[in-house]
């Protein structure tokens, strides 16, 4: 699970974008928390399909090395 500003990172849109996906209904997404609004990547994933098999092997290689590279950082690594 990824929050939105992550969210919205990963999907190169705003968190306001994602907001309205939720809102519409298009996109899940779980309260964890009063204000806290977590999302599944691949719910993500989905939402912005890539319009050819190029994008979509750029969009799957850039979102593998992104969620490595935060998992590095968290785990205090840089």
């Amino acid at each position: 699970m990824v929050s939105l500003a992550e969210a919205a990172t990963l999907a190169g849109v705003s968190t306001r974008t994602l907001r309205r996906r939720i809102a519409e209904g298009i996109l899940p997404a779980y309260r964890t928390g009063p204000r806290l609004i977590r999302l599944d990547p691949a719910d993500l994933l989905e939402l912005i399909k890539p319009m050819n098999e190029t994008a979509a092997d750029r969009l799957e290689t850039r979102t593998a090395v992104q969620f490595a590279a935060e998992k590095v950082r968290r785990a205090g690594g840089f």
